[in-house]
Formats: structure tokens, C-alpha cells, sequence
């Protein structure tokens, strides 16, 4: 799996079909997988990082993560890690959708960390399944509107107009422009792997962002109708 995810999402199937899912209106969290077949063969990786509040993992209850995997507050982690904020506030998931602004827009802030010895190169984002076109463009990333270039469908980290560090590697507003109730989905990647800890690909992905175009509910786009 974890070699499959260095591809794009059309060429890993897993991802494929949760994008399926997403569009026929079943809101599945995606998680990685961690097993292992030999010891010292990285059990344990990628990670599933749940949003579940401040604390300790003692005082967590099996109920709340599990709410967490349900309402899709997960973030898919194999070495990189991002945060998806929309009017200052983490958000994802099915019951926390969000509506554009009066002009249509979606501003939607990107936070991507690793460590320092970690690689992160470029950033992709699907709507309703589909790779969006993408640009930086005055320390932004835009999405391009038009017919589809195949250029496009990945920006450089660090973003061009912007400042990276060692550990935060983008922390960059992302316009889009939706014309229908959409979901979208944020990936990072990287090149190499994560050794000497682990021999595993270098990406993260974000659970669905919903957006409510027309104010009357989320819509999924194949409604059967």
C-alpha cells in the first residue's frame, strides 16, 4: 500500500474506490492500514491521526475515538502530517460542513508538517474525485479553471511565494471555486522513503472537506435521481 500511494489516487485503488463511495453519498472515513509480516518490519506505519480533542490518551474513551472514525476527523499519516482549516478552525467531515463566500469562493488554509529528515514536495487536491487544477500565484495556491492540464494537478512544497521551515513545510491558503456541493480531498507526498525508521512511502491525506454550495444540505454529486 504504501508503494501504491506514491502513484496518483486514479492509479491506487483503494483510494479510487473511497472516492466512489464519497460520491454515492456514503461517508466512509479513510484510514491506512498497519500490519506487518516479519519483526522489525515496520508495524505500526502509517498512522491514523484522530481530532478528538486535548489530553492525554488515558483519558480518551473508545466511544469518542471511534465518533472520531465515524464523523471522518482522521488524518492518513506515513511520515508527513497536515491540518485542513477553513475560517480559522480545523475542519472535516460529514457533519462539519462549510458553505463558500458570497463570490463562491472556498479559501481553505493548508499546515503541513514533518520532520527534518523527512522529505515533502508536492501537494494535490481532489474534488468530488477529480484532480484540481493548481497554481501558485502570489504566495497562494489557485485553482485553475479550464480544460485539463496535466501540469497542474500537483504544486511544489515548498509553495512558490511562500516560506518554509525545517519542520512546517506549506502553511498556504488554497482558493477553490466550487459550482456544486463538493468534496475535497488534500494529499501530500514526498520522494524516498522514510528509513532508516521505516521503508514505507512518504504522503498524508486529509479525510473529505464538504462544502455546501446552495445553502440546502450536502449533496452528493451521484444522487441516482
Amino acid at each position: 500500500m504504501s508503494q501504491m500511494a506514491l502513484a496518483g489516487g486514479a492509479s491506487i485503488p483503494v483510494m479510487r474506490d473511497w472516492f466512489a463511495w464519497l460520491n454515492l453519498g456514503h461517508p466512509i472515513a479513510a484510514v491506512h492500514n498497519s500490519d506487518t509480516h516479519f519483526r522489525n518490519n515496520g508495524v505500526g506505519y502509517g498512522r491514523n491521526l484522530l481530532r478528538i480533542g486535548k489530553g492525554t490518551p488515558d483519558v480518551f474513551s473508545l466511544t469518542a475515538i471511534a465518533n472520531a472514525v465515524n464523523d471522518e476527523q482522521v488524518v492518513v499519516s506515513s511520515g508527513a502530517f497536515l491540518q485542513v482549516f477553513f475560517a480559522g478552525a480545523e475542519h472535516m467531515g460529514h457533519n462539519d460542513v462549510v458553505a463558500p463566500d458570497a463570490q463562491g469562493k472556498v479559501v481553505v488554509h493548508l499546515k503541513v508538517q514533518a520532520p527534518t529528515w523527512i522529505d515533502v514536495n508536492q501537494l494535490e487536491v481532489y474534488a468530488n474525485g477529480r484532480p484540481v487544477m493548481l497554481e501558485p500565484a502570489f504566495g497562494q495556491v489557485l485553482q485553475k479553471l479550464g480544460e485539463l492540464d496535466g501540469k497542474l494537478l500537483t504544486v511544489p512544497i515548498p509553495v512558490e511565494g511562500t516560506t518554509a521551515g525545517a519542520v512546517v513545510r506549506a502553511d498556504v491558503d488554497i482558493q477553490l471555486y466550487p459550482t456544486v456541493d463538493t468534496w475535497y480531498v488534500f494529499v501530500v507526498r514526498g520522494a524516498g522513503t522514510m528509513a532508516p525508521v521505516n521503508g514505507g512511502g512518504i504522503f498524508a491525506y486529509s479525510n473529505a472537506l464538504y462544502v455546501d454550495v446552495d445553502g440546502g444540505g450536502f449533496k452528493p454529486l451521484w444522487t441516482g435521481k
